[in-house]
């Protein structure tokens, strides 16, 4: 896959700018769906890392990476899953709908303490209530796919997607993570919302659960080839000898092994089959990510903008934990 290098050189100038500016990141957004439209299935013989990758090894920013695997797996792909399990037709037009660059956000993630319940109502809508706790490119998006549980079940069971533009303002909140600063991350805390009956899947609550764990898989494996990537880019950003010289080396055959293993992944979700979760050797990648965040702060260059905040997210794996 090749896309004109003017592209990631903006993307790499304009990285700082668009930490906390909302209209920057939907620009840089729109001009990187424009170029990589994020549709899994036209990059199946594509050799290599898929564009989340692309965009992480040559522009160094891993927060709009991790908006392009969201919208590519449990997204778009999700969507086209769900197809077979009810609904196909209402399925069929949002999909229609979610043009290559529109943004349509999953919120799933829970607070255990306040899950997302809904309650039917007298008046044929459904009555939404609890937090969803972590929303990749939430204050971006026009669209919010929500799941949900009736008052007293255990797991997810139903889903709905709903515009963002009718969802309160105040139910969204800015995250600010100290990672994943060029991407709007937030939480979402629904009281009483109400939205028509009629805006919810027909499918049966097993049947999401499993799409929403098959396709998770997918998004982690991209994850983990986005963030070998990204180490390259800081690693080939420090003087020579700054890190052993056999560390870009190490990290290349990860990724090599990653972009295999992902595409592998995306074949057995696609085919409704169980999907192997390998993925590199967390330990080793760790490792290395640790060494070269070392070695740029020996350097001083965590008091150049950019790579400051981009050195937050060598850390990622430690702040999603968190």
């Amino acid at each position: 896959m090749t896309a004109p290098a003017d592209l990631f050189a903006r993307l790499d100038e304009g990285f700082a700018s668009r930490c906390g500016d909302f209209d920057l990141q939907r620009a840089a957004w729109v001009e990187l769906a424009g170029e990589y439209p994020p549709f899994l299935e036209r990059y199946r013989e594509a050799a290599g890392p898929l564009p989340s990758g692309i965009v992480a090894r040559r522009s160094g920013d891993l927060g709009l990476s991790m908006l392009w695997i969201v919208q590519a797996t449990i997204i778009r792909a999700l969507l086209a899953d769900l197809r077979s399990a009810g609904d196909a037709d209402k399925i069929a037009a949002l999909l229609d709908m979610l043009e290559h660059d529109r943004i349509a956000s999953l919120a799933h993630s829970e607070d255990a303490a306040n899950p997302v319940t809904v309650e039917r109502s007298e008046s044929n809508e459904a009555c939404v209530s609890g937090t969803k706790k972590y929303i990749t490119g939430g204050y971006l998006c026009d669209l919010v796919i929500l799941t949900m549980r009736l008052a007293g079940e255990q797991k997810v069971s139903r889903a709905a997607v709903i515009p963002a533009y009718i969802i309160p303002d105040d139910a969204f909140e800015e995250l600010h993570l100290a990672a994943l600063r060029s991407m709007s991350h937030t939480r979402l805390t629904l009281r009483k919302f109400l939205i028509p009956e009629s805006d919810l899947f027909a499918i049966e609550g097993a049947d999401l659960r499993r799409a929403i764990k098959r396709w998770g898989i997918v998004e982690r494996a991209l994850i983990m080839e986005a963030f070998i990537a990204f180490c390259m880019y800081m690693g080939e950003a420090l003087p020579a000898g700054a890190i052993p010289n056999h560390a870009l080396d190490d990290l290349q055959s990860l990724l090599t092994a990653q972009s295999a293993t992902t595409k592998s992944a995306y074949d057995q979700a696609r085919a409704g089959e169980r999907v192997d979760e390998r993925s590199a050797d967390l330990a080793s990648v760790l490792a290395l990510a640790g060494a070269i965040r070392d070695a740029h702060k020996k350097t001083g260059d965590a008091n150049n903008e950019g790579l400051a905040a981009r050195l937050q997210d060598l850390d990622l794996f430690s702040h999603l934990r968190a």
